[in-house]
């Protein structure tokens, strides 16, 4: 008898350790920490090349002046930072316009004392619908002579990440 009944506790001993180790490993398993990175937030990009080519029948004209703007945009301070040319054409106006319904005007490009000369720099603060119609590439440059008052030349700013 005595036999059956230690059979008996060692079987029952045997199965409780099983379990008991068992549950010790899942619960260490559930414990530990995986050292998996944390996920970095992607920000989107924070600077940006514009170009532009400029031309009669891009602004509906018949003139044969031409013209390029260069520029680069910081989303960071809300920079554009530009560099326009042109030939054949005398500006009266150069100014930055939207193709959304936010607004049409964005800001004047202005003149270098007083009048415009190529090669013309400088730079400009967008606000948000400004910001806006460049990145998403629905902005203009029109300039503006004697001889064509709503547009001699004109061009769409393309915008590439730098």
């Amino acid at each position: 008898m005595r036999t059956s009944n230690h059979s008996k506790s060692h079987t029952i001993y045997k199965s409780v350790s099983l379990f008991a180790l068992a549950f010790l490993v899942m619960v260490m398993a559930v414990s530990c920490k995986k050292n998996n990175p944390q996920k970095r937030k992607i920000q989107p990009p924070q600077d940006f090349n514009v170009t532009s080519q400029l031309n009669g029948s891009t602004a509906g004209s018949t003139s044969t002046a031409t013209g390029t703007l260069s520029a680069s945009y910081s989303r960071t301070n809300k920079t554009l930072t530009y560099n326009v040319q042109f030939t054949g054409t005398k500006p009266v106006n150069i100014s930055l316009g939207s193709q959304t319904e936010l607004a049409s005007f964005v800001a004047s490009i202005p003149k270098q004392g007083t009048k415009y000369a190529s090669p013309l720099t400088g730079r400009l603060v967008l606000n948000a619908n400004g910001e806006k119609a460049l990145l998403e590439e629905k902005m203009f440059i029109n300039v503006t002579s004697d001889n064509f008052p709503t547009g001699e030349i004109r061009g769409k700013l393309l915008v590439t990440q730098k």
